[in-house]
């Protein structure tokens, strides 16, 4: 490919980016439709939603995100593989923007399918990177921002989940959500561990760990929140934030021994 491909292969992540970013954005400033990304999740009763605070990781995502565009015009090396990775960013950031659109518009099956899309394209992403060898820089300014994305964006996956099939009207069968929701959770906990120990990822452990303790504060919060109504959530709650702290600890010491052995 030539030079100038590349430039527009960069020059549409950008674009892509900030599109996104100004959709969630008037999102809720306006806000779209008359109503905001947080209202529309309450509309739907669910046990995996996190304290509100916790959305703030947003911020933190869309300014890593916005240092990853910036210098993905001053990285060049792999330069196919970063191509192929741009172009998924850039798939992520388009379903994300109409995620917002069909969110606000509370056509949440028409979401679950966008989160996918997103979900798929950030993991293609990220499973490109890990298999290359790659500069300090490029691991700072390129992997770590996609694996914080992806990261959240796989809590976002189960979360949507949940809403999908509460606006379905399925009830679980009969079994109690706080049951259903335990049993979510702990998926989602070996998913951050295996994903984290594979990629060998302290940021996955780090996104996981901030969405599971928003998923404690709520229920233990009075208002808004379910005010110890679920201890059994609670329970799993803590117990998978351990289990994160023990795998950062694995991690941290893998990296203690590769140095001592160099």
């Amino acid at each position: 490919m030539t030079k100038s491909s590349g430039i527009i292969v960069r020059g549409i992540a950008a674009l892509s980016y900030l599109v996104m970013v100004i959709m969630n954005a008037l999102a809720n400033i306006l806000p779209l439709y008359g109503i905001t990304t947080g209202e529309v999740s309450d509309a739907y009763f669910n046990l995996f939603a996190p304290a509100g605070l916790t959305f703030a990781i947003w911020g933190v995502i869309y300014a890593l995100l916005a240092g990853l565009v910036i210098m993905s015009f001053r990285i060049n090396e792999h330069e196919a593989s970063l191509r192929r990775v741009l172009w998924a960013f850039s798939v992520s950031s388009w379903a994300n923007t109409l995620w917002v659109i069909f969110w606000h518009q509370q056509a949440i099956v028409i979401t679950f399918g966008l989160i996918l899309v997103v979900f798929g394209s950030l993991w293609v992403a990220v499973l490109t990177l890990s298999r290359l060898s790659l500069s300090p820089k490029a691991i700072k300014w390129i992997v770590v921002p996609l694996q914080v994305y992806v990261a959240w964006i796989t809590v976002a996956v189960i979360a949507n989940t949940t809403t999908a099939l509460v606006s379905l009207g399925f009830n679980g069968w009969g079994i109690d959500p706080a049951w259903w929701t335990m049993a979510v959770m702990v998926v989602g906990a070996l998913v951050a561990v295996l994903s984290a120990k594979t990629l060998r990822s302290t940021a996955i452990l780090a996104v996981f760990t901030w969405a599971y303790f928003g998923i404690l504060l709520k229920h233990v919060s009075v208002n808004p929140g379910f005010n110890y109504g679920y201890p059994g959530v609670i329970v799993t709650a803590s117990a998978a934030l351990a289990a994160f702290v023990f795998a950062w600890l694995g991690l941290y010491q893998q990296r203690l021994n590769a140095l001592n052995s160099r």
